[in-house]
């Protein structure tokens, strides 16, 4: 398509533009599984293990307690968390150290942290010993949501827990009886009536992941690992590694948004076709009319209300209208001053020119799916973290099963509050076109 990016060029503007600081992909561990180890923080535990999806060993973590596993692709991070409701945050490329801690609070003394996983901003956990099911803001552990399986049928407990890109998937806990079941929620803890019968014959059940490379599910258990399709159907198993460990923490490493791309890919013109210039609420309130295009390869132009919908269509995902001050703080870029006491300091600089912004945003903009993202990034570029305005704000939409991708970008002293999709701006604006 002439006017839609395809997949490799993606990677070279996601990292360019988005420039999200300190990712650096774990490269050969990308599509593997990580095993929990049902620690009860006592006495000796199995390591934590990086397999790869036929049951091969990739690498380990010693001494760590891991009831729960989530990862968080975008930003390479790793979440290991206890019984007791301790969460480490760690580098994917380094997860035998933790860069960071959160606390979430439990909901009682009989409280029993179990698995987890990571919807693209918040974690999920699962609590065997209250029912509970809490949702997490990692940057600050505190528990925003809750829900319990069990007010709609009072016998569900949940164990193991997994995203798709729209649901939750959990496995059922009903103290080993046997019949349990895999069963899929709402983000609202709502059952959506799709489940099935766990396929294990004489094994416990554990933890859940979701393979994002063919979209299926992995099940944790004692005895063996299971791969399964959403029907319920058995594609596959290997046998545990460890029979002293129980699987109640499973998680899959996927790709989705953790690669960077090696920029000698492409050619300065590829790079220079790809700058999708659409100025945001300030330049059409002001009939700011843009004095400047970079050309493109074939010097053609779309309307930005045209290009916005050949965008839509072909991405699968609208962009809807945002402010910059919704989105996560980009970690460990520093604040200015740097010198009253507590500062943080520029300690993930991004990959492109090893620079920081503080005060930038990232947010995953509403209408996520399995298969399609739009996301925003307002950079600061020298502006005050205490002020509403912003010296560049972009946003790309990318479907990821078609490699569609479309960029859009504004640049100087722009206000960050209620900026409007790019379809409802001023229709003499351009947007370009490869």
């Amino acid at each position: 398509m002439r006017r839609i990016l395809q997949t490799t060029y993606l990677l070279f503007i996601l990292t360019i533009l988005i420039g999200f600081p300190g990712v650096s992909r774990a490269g050969k561990f990308d599509n593997s599984l990580w095993l929990g180890n049902n620690g009860n923080g006592l006495g000796t535990l199995p390591p934590v293990l990086n397999l790869d999806r036929a049951g091969n060993e990739l690498r380990r973590i010693n001494t760590t307690d891991a009831t729960g596993i989530a990862i968080d692709p975008a930003t390479n991070r790793i979440y290991l968390g206890t019984r007791f409701g301790k969460v480490t945050i760690r580098d994917l490329n380094n997860p035998t150290v933790p860069v960071a801690a959160r606390v979430p609070p439990m909901i009682s003394n009989v409280s029993f942290g179990s698995d987890m996983a990571f919807d693209g901003q918040f974690l999920w956990r699962t609590d065997i010993g209250s029912r509970a099911v809490q949702k997490i803001d990692p940057t600050t552990g505190a528990v925003v949501f809750s829900f319990d399986p069990g007010a709609v049928n009072p016998n569900i407990y949940l164990l193991g827990i997994a995203w798709d890109g729209t649901h939750l998937w959990g496995s059922e806990y009903n103290g080993f009886k046997g019949g349990e079941r895999i069963l899929q929620f709402t983000t609202q803890g709502v059952p959506t009536g799709i489940e099935f019968p766990a396929p294990l014959k004489d094994d416990l059940l554990g933890g859940l992941a979701f393979d994002t490379t063919d979209d299926t599910l992995w099940i944790g258990a004692r005895d063996k690992i299971y791969h399964v399709d959403t029907k319920g159907a058995l594609l596959g198993s290997f046998n545990n590694p460890d029979p002293s460990r129980f699987i109640d923490g499973l998680e899959f490493q996927g790709i989705e948004h953790s690669f960077v791309p090696t920029v000698d890919a492409v050619t300065q013109a590829q790079a220079e076709s790809g700058l999708y210039l659409a100025y945001q609420a300030v330049l059409a309130r002001n009939h700011s009319i843009p004095s400047f295009i970079l050309p493109s390869i074939s010097d053609e132009h779309d309307t930005l209300q045209d290009y916005a919908e050949k965008c839509n269509k072909a991405t699968g995902i609208t962009v809807q209208k945002f402010s910059c001050g919704d989105g996560r703080d980009v970690p460990g870029q520093g604040d200015i001053p740097a010198s009253f006491p507590n500062a943080t300091h520029c300690d993930q600089p991004n990959v492109l020119n090893r620079h920081c912004d503080p005060g930038s945003k990232f947010q995953v903009l509403p209408g996520r799916t399995a298969d399609a993202v739009a996301v925003a990034h307002c950079r600061k570029v020298g502006k005050k973290i205490n002020e509403d305005l912003y010296n560049d704000i972009a946003v790309i939409q990318y479907n990821k099963k078609n490699g569609a991708l479309c960029f859009y970008q504004a640049l100087t002293n722009l206000p960050g509050k209620d900026i409007p999709p790019p379809s409802a701006l001023a229709s003499h604006q351009n947007g370009r076109t490869e």
